[in-house]
């Protein structure tokens, strides 16, 4: 009897592990772009996941520097930026080309979600558009913390309830036949 419950919760906690196992992101965390007006320029970024997952693109802008999601509501064509990013992929590397018509300094997101469902990854972007020629590009995560640790301990935590509940059970076992 006890070998069938331990060999049960072995099971669970084996399905458990696979069920949570999702993992995507976006690289640079951060993409700064320098340009001269109207000049186009192009970036490299990753979009790293497993699978077959489809991916679809969109961006936002915002007035401010703000780490808020919240507050990029502005589309491309009301700050005439033009701009083609990649849409339906898969992971791998792609290219966005930007350009401004107006000079200043804009602030955007380039955001992914996962095709039919409502996860979703995205990476900051800075746009300096003026006279000046120099390009950078640096990372800086929008989310560092690894969520691959928490799916690492729920197996353990469940081995060590597991542990004490077949404890328990032989004690209880051990004092009723005594």
């Amino acid at each position: 009897m006890n070998s069938k419950i331990f060999s049960f919760f072995i099971l669970i906690i084996f399905l458990i592990s696979f069920c949570s196992a999702v993992d995507f992101g976006i690289s640079p965390g951060t993409i700064k772009i320098s340009e001269k007006i109207n000049e186009v320029v192009c970036k490299n970024f990753t979009l790293i996941g497993e699978g077959n997952n489809i991916f679809n693109g969109e961006i936002k802008w915002s007035n401010e520097n703000s780490r808020n999601i919240l507050d990029y509501k502005i589309s491309s064509d009301k700050l005439k930026i033009n701009i083609e990013i990649p849409s339906g992929i898969k992971a791998g590397t792609y290219q966005i080309c930007i350009s401004a018509e107006k000079g200043g300094d804009y602030y955007g997101a380039l955001m992914y979600k996962l095709n039919n469902s409502s996860y979703g990854i995205g990476t900051w972007i800075e746009l300096n558009a003026e006279s000046g020629n120099f390009f950078s590009m640096t990372g800086s995560a929008i989310n560092n913390f690894d969520y691959g640790k928490i799916f690492l301990f729920s197996p353990i935590l469940l081995l060590i309830i597991l542990f004490l509940l077949l404890r328990k059970l032989k004690r209880k076992k051990t004092e009723f036949t005594k």
